[in-house]
């Protein structure tokens, strides 16, 4: 294993790939250029894998939820690996599990298999997550604040939204008893 197989690898070339791979979830069918996020657990933990092979996860962004996955899974999981392939010839899974949009609503209760709550496309990120009028933590309602994974900067498992959330209440309640 070598220092790069440590970070995530990301296949996304250019702009303008990724604008593609999210024009075709606009035309409702999983990308022929897939965006896809590449971790390799084994080349942190050995003891997750065994034989000197190694376990990895693929994110791929941009799939659409309203589609025959039952019929067409197996098409676009050979899309991701050739894409793979371009970049590590000898990528050659031996076991793996599939999940589309759909199988992770099943699955884990997300609704349209929404890992980030949302889409993180770009008229919801940054200041403008999950709304514009919501994108402060904040909400209309007292009291009630967002932290998770709709709140900016959104997805992963970085906590940085609760922690944003958690300075908004400090600020909310030192403004407050300012006030009284």
């Amino acid at each position: 294993m070598q220092p790069q197989h440590i970070a995530s690898a990301l296949i996304l070339p250019s702009i303008e790939y990724v604008e593609k791979a999210f024009r075709d979830l606009l035309d409702n069918k999983p990308s022929k250029e897939p965006f896809v996020s590449i971790n390799i657990q084994s080349s942190l933990d050995r003891s997750v894998s065994s034989d000197n092979k190694h376990v990895f996860s693929l994110f791929v962004q941009y799939t659409p939820y309203n589609y025959n996955w039952q019929d067409n899974k197996e098409d676009f999981e050979n899309v991701i690996f050739d894409k793979i392939r371009e970049f590590a010839p000898n990528f050659k899974p031996i076991k793996y599990l599939s999940l589309s949009p759909k199988d992770l609503e099943e699955r884990f209760s997300l609704p349209n298999g929404q890992i980030f709550q949302i889409d993180m496309t770009l008229d919801q990120l940054y200041n403008l997550r999950p709304l514009k009028e919501l994108s402060r933590y904040s909400t209309h309602i007292d009291n009630l604040y967002l932290c998770g994974s709709s709140a900016h900067p959104g997805g992963g498992v970085s906590g940085i939204p609760g922690y944003n959330a958690a300075i908004r209440i400090l600020r909310d309640i030192t403004k407050r008893s300012s006030s009284i």
